[in-house]
This record gives structure tokens, sequence and C-alpha cells, in this order.
């Protein structure tokens, strides 16, 4: 075989190898079209090696017992494909335990520096993460990744609900998501590259096919890695492959889930035919009817710009179908929109109309300027208060939307201000007002978290949230709005003033919210919002008092009760989503308290309770369960901390860092989750100095140190932002003074030195243990 030809021959089969059948032979087909000679000596290589099968990986020439993969080994086959094989393995060393799949490329150029790249930059829930990557003693490239246990997401479907699927498919779009915002584009999505654990978590797999996006995408003419049934138009023609490729895929995937069918189906077609229909077909039935059936439409439109414009974008819909809210996918009308919204409030639409009708006869008797000026003060409350209650809750499930919602807020407190220097402005208007300034307070940052981190603007807020509300009381003592505003805009004040540091401060009005609270439900025994406003008033409270150190243990059965009635709560409601996840809250308060009071074994038995309930909040579609599944992994990690045992605290660390800082992509302008990213840094870095791993240690505690002292001088009143500041600094010296890098150490502990008399300063001053960490490092020092 002359030189050249071989050339062309070990190419393809080199790419035939990577695919499995019927893709494999449609690849050849496409690759060897009008070259016979080639055609014959592919098939040939081919044919001998389908006769080879396995004999050359069960041979001793390859034993991978005898190969090392970095820090892992090999146990047993678990799968092969083309030119791969997949092997459980095991990180090496008894005292750490990891199952890993270790995929080993049998071709030399199976596996390029850039793929491994790719597959390391992809950090997320939903997508099978990469730990290691290298070669052989023999030469064979390898990856070492997460070990999925799970079944095929197709399979898995099969006896759940259609709700249920659809959430599950919501998992898959949101891993989709984030590998697309981070310019890779899967390009195999199907049900054998998508594994669902036991405990419901979507995984996607085999990101090896990806290719980085390029600002000017070129015609992808080489090897195409895709199956037919599955593959975009552009995809099939060699055309620019984009996010929309994704998209394609997955309204492919959306169909198979929800039928049972692909909307199309290519076996036994001759590639040409393939190529035929994706140039020219358009799917007009994707097997699904109504809403879901427009949802698919567009995303399997020939175009990819008629398509979705990401992932994203099909989850939201696919959520507003589920909320019963009109979906993008439908071209709006106001009859459409309208049954919508009756769908969503029977009831207020029902009592609006008593409304309306009440109205037109009060204004029939009315005089004309009155009549238009009651008119003109109701379109502006309507418009006010519809952008609050309506339009606002919308925007909030936006990514990176806070500052979208910091404006929605100010536009209608603008006019609710206005509103009330009315003379009719009564009772109803103030408690709007109320609840205005309070979602204006959480923006900023009244509970520490999805914020802004701005504590001084939003305890303002709150404080104009109680005067609206007590105003409102004081024109109707009764009206059990206002009595229910009032209670919010008291736990805001808590809470911001524990924030601050204030607890002191905190103590009266957390311990009134507890009366009206109970108030609330005396006056309508039974009723869930009354039940629910009880919990959280003895949880404010008990967060108060773990704020002190004189009232700290005091805390403790407060902590219990409030976990108890959220119990109860999702007991009566048989399990809902908002008492599901304020009982993973209060475990997780208990938690922190308890660590501080040293009781290690009852602190991780409320973690590993807390966990459980947001680890089953994620499966099932609740993608907000990630803020408090990376509050448990960091809570345990600090309990491994206390057994001495820094190989399970860092996996844990490791493993919240992925989540939080998927989650501050998602929302750049979240001041706390910037804090939380790098509190993680810190004490990840603090760990992997205790494990002697130094280079990481330092780097990492470099880079949390300086994303604190930012994060801090944005407001220097930000209590948990100073102690993260503390925390970061002593970190980062211990770890320069265990490597023997005491100049770079003292300055650090001169720094901490400051801080920490802050801390000392405020109402709530830090504990006795991080301080003795202080003292030890100072008389080192010298300082």
């Amino acid at each position: 075989m002359n030189p050249e030809l071989w050339g062309r021959v070990e190419g393809i089969v080199a790419e035939a190898l990577e695919v499995d059948e019927p893709e494999r032979s449609l690849l050849v087909e496409e690759r060897c079209a009008g070259d016979g000679e080639t055609l014959t000596e592919v098939r040939r290589l081919l044919q001998a090696g389908d006769r080879m099968d396995a004999r050359f990986l069960e041979s001793p020439a390859f034993d991978p017992a005898r190969e090392t993969y970095g820090q892992y080994r090999a146990l047993h086959q678990v799968g092969r494909g083309g030119m791969s094989v997949v092997y459980l393995g095991e990180r090496t060393g008894a005292e750490f335990e990891r199952r890993v799949a270790i995929k080993v490329m049998l071709a030399p150029s199976a596996l390029t520096r850039g793929e491994t790249h790719i597959l390391a930059s992809l950090e997320h829930p939903n997508i099978a993460r990469l730990f290691d990557a290298g070669a052989t003693a023999s030469g064979f490239r390898y990856l070492v990744m997460e070990y999925v246990d799970g079944v095929r997401i197709d399979h898995y479907c099969r006896g759940l609900s259609h709700d249920a699927r659809l959430r599950l498919f919501l998992q898959v779009c949101a891993g989709v998501q984030y590998a697309n915002r981070a310019f890779v584009v899967h390009r195999d999505l199907k049900p054998a590259n998508i594994l669902v654990t036991g405990e419901g978590m979507v995984k996607l797999l085999d990101f090896g096919i990806a290719k980085l996006l390029e600002d000017n995408a070129v015609s992808d003419h080489t090897a195409r890695a895709w199956t037919p049934d599955y593959a975009s138009p552009e995809q099939i023609l060699g055309e620019p492959v984009t996010a929309s490729t994704d998209v394609y895929s997955l309204g492919v995937l959306l169909c198979e889930l929800i039928s049972g069918a692909r909307p199309r189906s290519s076996a036994d077609l001759p590639l040409g035919e393939i190529v035929r229909r994706a140039a020219a077909e358009e799917i007009a039935n994707p097997g699904l009817d109504g809403e879901l059936g427009l949802i698919a439409r567009k995303a399997l439109r020939r175009n990819p710009a008629h398509r979705y414009e990401s992932a994203g974008d099909m989850a939201r819909d696919i959520e507003r179908l589920l909320e019963g809210r009109p979906i993008a996918a439908r071209p709006p009308s106001r009859f459409y929109n309208a049954r919508k919204f009756i769908g969503r409030h029977r009831l207020a639409v029902a009592a609006g109309a008593l409304a309306v009708a009440g109205l037109l006869v009060t204004t029939a008797v009315a005089v004309r300027e009155s009549r238009l000026a009651t008119e003109r003060f109701g379109q502006v409350r309507r418009l006010a208060s519809s952008v609050l209650f309506e339009v606002y809750p919308e925007v909030s499930k936006l990514s990176n939307s806070l500052e979208a919602r910091q404006i929605l807020a100010r536009r209608s407190l603008e006019y609710l201000d206005a509103l009330a220097s009315d003379p009719r402005a009564g009772a109803g208007l103030l408690t709007e007002i109320a609840h205005g300034y309070i979602q204006l307070a959480d923006i900023q940052g009244t509970s520490g978290m999805e914020s802004l981190g701005d504590t001084g603007a939003a305890l303002e807020r709150a404080r104009q949230a109680e005067r609206a509300a007590r105003r409102a009381l004081a024109l109707e003592p009764r009206n059990p709005g206002a009595r229910a505003v009032l209670f919010e805009a008291l736990v805001r004040l808590a809470s911001t003033h524990n924030l601050r540091g204030g607890a002191d401060k905190a103590g009266p009005y957390a311990e009134e919210a507890v009366r009206v609270s109970k108030t609330i439900l005396a006056e309508a025994p039974g009723d869930l919002s009354g039940s629910r406003r009880v919990a959280e008033g003895l949880l404010t409270l008990a967060i108060t008092n773990s704020a002190a150190r004189e009232t700290l243990a005091a805390s403790i059965p407060l902590f219990d009760s409030a976990v108890a009635a959220w119990e109860s709560l999702s007991a009566r409601t048989g399990g809902a989503a908002q008492d599901r996840r304020d009982l993973a809250r209060a475990h997780q308060y208990a938690v922190a308290a308890l660590i501080r009071l040293d009781h290690a074994a009852e602190a991780e038995k409320h973690a590993r309770e807390s966990r459980g309930i947001n680890e089953a909040r994620l499966a099932a579609g609740d993608l907000r369960a990630r803020l408090q599944l990376a509050t448990d992994l960091g809570y345990l990690a600090v309990i491994a901390w206390r057994r001495n045992d820094s190989l399970a605290a860092a996996d844990l660390f490791e493993r919240q860092l992925v989540l939080r800082r998927a989650l501050a992509a998602e929302e750049p302008r979240d001041n706390h989750m910037a804090m939380s990213v790098a509190g993680t840094m810190a004490r990840l870095g603090h760990t992997y100095a205790m494990l002697g791993r130094f280079p990481e240690a330092i780097a990492m505690g470099q880079d949390a140190l300086r994303r604190q002292r930012a994060i801090h001088a944005r407001d220097p009143k930000y209590v948990s932002a100073t102690r993260e500041l503390f925390f970061a600094l002593i970190d980062l010296a211990e770890t320069n003074l265990r490597a023997e890098k005491s100049a770079e150490a003292c300055p650090l502990v001169r720094e901490a030195a400051g801080v920490w008399d802050l801390l000392q300063a405020s109402s709530t001053p830090m504990e006795r243990g991080p301080g003795e960490r202080l003292k030890k490092m100072r008389a080192r020092c010298g300082v």
C-alpha cells in the first residue's frame, strides 16, 4: 500500500473505531465516497479488528491492573467502545476512598490536550467531573472521571409522571446550559450519554467529543462524532456547530422522554438520504401535543436561528409550562395570556370580577371629576402592584437578575410613596408599600443570601417597611395583611442587625416577631401561613441568641423547636417544597451553633438530615437546592476537620467549591455568593496545607484573600464579611508558617490582629478558638 493511501486509510479507521454501529458504517461511507480502493482497505482493517474482538485487551500485553493512572488504580472493566475501554477505579491509599471511572484511549491520537482542557473546565452538578488525565507507562492516554452509578435517562423515566419527566429534563438543560456558557458544545446528546443516579441526579457523560466554540466558526468536515437520530441538520451537513446544535438534540431527547419515540428515524437509510433530509426536512409533527409540542418544534427547527437561543431559554419555557404561564414558543395573544392568567388565579379573578362590579356601582353615583381622579389613583396603584407582585417574582427566577430586580422595586416604590401621601391611602396601600420595602431590603442584603451585600441599605429599607406596616395597623388594628407584613419587617430587622454584629439590637425585634406570629396563628388557628410564621419567628430568635456567646447554649432548644415546627408543617403538606427548604435551613443554623459549642456528633446529625433533604430537592429538579446543598457540604467538611480527617474535608470542600462557583457564575452581582466562593477557597487552601500540598494551598489562599478584601471593602460593617476576611488572613498565614515562609506569614498575622480587634469590639465577638490560633501565630511572629 502506498504511503498516501495508507495515510488516508489510517485516519478513517481511527475515526471509525471511535463510534459504534450503525454510525461507524455511515462515517466510513461518507469519508470514502467515490474512492473504492480506500473503502476496500478501510473495511478490511475494520473487519480484522472485529475478528480480533477483545483478545488484545484480555492478553498480558495490556493488563490494566499493572498500569498506573496517577493517584488511581484500575479494578475491573465496566465498559468498552471502539478505541477506548473504561475501568472502575479507586484512589490509591486506603485512607481515602473514591470510586472513579478510568477511560483508557487505545489510539495515540484519540485524545488531544484541548479535549482534556475542555473536560477539566466543566464543573457542574449535572456533568460528570474530570479528576485527572495523563499517560500510562505503556504510552496509553487516560482520563480519570467521576464514576456515575446510574441508569440511562430513558430507562429511568419509565413509570415516572409527565411532570416528573419534565423536571428531570430540566436537569439535563441545566448541565448543557452551563457547558454552552463555557463555549463548549456536547455534540452527541442522547440517552446513552445521560445517566440518572439512584438519588435522581442527572449526570451528562462523554464531553470528549466536544470542541470549544470559536468566534468565527468554520465548517466541520473533519471527524463527525454524532448519532443520526439526535444530530442537528448542521452536524449532518458539516456546517458550523454552535450551542443551537445541542438545543436541537435536546428537542429530540424531550420527545423521546415524553412520548417514547424520536421525531425521526434514520434506521436503514443510506447516508445520502440522511443528508438529503437534513438539508430540506422541517419536522412538523414531533409526536407531542399542545404547548409541549410547540416547545419541541421550536427546538427542532431546521434553521438554528429559529430555535431557542440556548438550553436555558428552552428550560425556562418548560418551567413556564409547568407553572401554567404563557410560553415563548407560542405567539402571544391577549386571549392566550388571559386564559393562562385565569388558570393560575381562578379565585383572584372571580374576586376581581366582583370588585369590578362593585366599582361600577360606586362610580355610577360619583361625580365625574371624582371618578376620573379615583380611576387615575387606581391605575397607578395597579401598575406599581403589578410590577411588585407579578413581574418581579418572574424576574427573580432569572439568572443575573439582581440589578433588574432592584430597578423594578425602586421604580414601583417611587409610585407607591407618591400615592401614600394621597388622603385616599389606606391600610391596603400602606401594606403594599411595606411589602415593596421588604423586597428591596432582601435584594440589598437582609439575610446574606442572594443579595448585593449592602446591609446598611437593607437595614434602612427594613425600617421603612416596619413604619409603613405599623401605620397600616394603626388605621385597621385587625387587618391580617398588615400584621403579616409587620412580622416580615421584624424578621428582616433582626436578621440584618445580626449580619451587622448587632445581636443586642436584633433581640427585641426577634422577640416581637415571635409574639406577632403567635397572634396571627391565634386569629386563624390551623392556617398554614400562620404556622409557617411561628416557625420562622422561632428560628429568627434562635439565630439571634446563637450570635452572642452568653446565650449560645440557650439557642439550641429554640433550634429544636423550629426544626420540629417545620417537620410538622412538612408532614401536613405532604412535603411541600417550601417547607422542605425551610426545614433544611433550620437544620443548617442548628449545625452552626452546635459546631461552635463543640457538639460535633449532634451537628453531624443535623447536617446529614439537611443534606438528604437538599439532595432530594435537587433530584426532583429544584435547582435552588444547590445553594443549601453547598452549605451542607461545607459543614460536613468542618466536622471532618474536627475528626482530623483532612482528606475527607478536602473532598467535601472541593465539591462545595464546584457548586458555589456554578451559582456565582449565574449571578455575578450576588455579593454573598462571591463571599461564599472565597470562603470555601480559604478553607480548602488551609486543608491542602494540612495535607502538605503547599503550592496549591498558598495559591488557593492568596486568591481567597484577594477576593475577601474586595468584598469587605464594599461594606465594612457587614460582620460576616469581616469574619471571612479574618479567616482568610489566618488560614493563609498558618499555611505559610507550615511551609516555613515566615516572611510571607507575619504581615498577614499583623493584619489579622487588627481585624480581630474590630470583631471583638462588636456586640458579637469571636469565639475563643480562632483567638487561640491567632495568639500562637502572633507569638511565633513576635507581633
